[in-house]
């Protein structure tokens, strides 16, 4: 006659104990580890096993060697997180300037408004023949004691800019660098993303969005 045993927990002072239930040399057996002294209360490991993803989340939410805006080669801040805008009457391209400030607007946390072109206006939007082979360029005409500049003009050599492929793409993509540089953003040449400077070498979406790094900047520094 088969009878059941029920494995036999071992006397105190054992520090390590493996028990098996039947046979232990059977392939179907069940294997009790036991630490005598060791037991941990349930309520801490329950507190390991929630924060412990929390504690990975932290680390991962600040970008490695993340550093202050503005980046070394962006002389200015922006003076709120709020970018009014307006086209001048040079700017024959607006959906690339449109196309530059709805970027801004989706991919962080900043807000855009569209306003009549003034003194306060942050980003002035211009078409303009640069010198050299500049493609764009922004510059900031009014700053605050703060250092922050509440007035950017901003110009776009279309000429320049159609010179090689993927015209449609290269305006977009100029056009979002040169805004990026309104907010503080310099030239981030490690991956491909909107602030690598230079033309684009295809249509990759990546090319007219802010790298993970600045949008992180951006959100947090306004």
């Amino acid at each position: 006659m088969y009878t059941s045993h029920r494995p036999k927990i071992p006397k105190k002072g054992v520090d390590r104990s493996t028990i098996c239930e039947h046979d232990c040399r059977s392939s179907r057996r069940k294997v009790f580890i036991v630490h005598e002294n060791k037991r941990r209360p349930r309520w801490l490991l329950l507190t390991v096993f929630l924060l412990g993803p929390l504690a990975v989340i932290a680390a991962l939410s600040v970008p490695s060697g993340a550093d202050s805006l503005p980046n070394v080669d962006a002389t200015h801040l922006a003076d709120s997180n709020t970018h009014t805008y307006c086209n001048t009457a040079s700017v024959t391209q607006t959906g690339a300037t449109w196309y530059a400030m709805t970027t801004l607007r989706d991919t962080t946390d900043m807000t855009i408004l569209s306003v009549t072109c003034n003194s306060n206006t942050d980003v002035q939007w211009e078409e303009s023949n640069l010198s050299g082979t500049l493609r764009g360029s922004t510059l900031c005409l009014n700053t605050y004691s703060s250092g922050a500049c509440n007035r950017f003009r901003v110009r776009l050599d279309i000429t320049q800019i159609n010179i090689g492929s993927w015209d449609w793409y290269d305006l977009r993509k100029t056009a979002v660098h040169e805004l990026g540089h309104t907010t503080g953003l310099g030239h981030y040449q490690t991956i491909t993303n909107a602030m690598k400077s230079g033309s684009v070498n295809g249509t990759a979406l990546a090319w007219r969005r802010y790298e993970a790094h600045d949008v992180w900047h951006l959100n947090n520094d306004y």
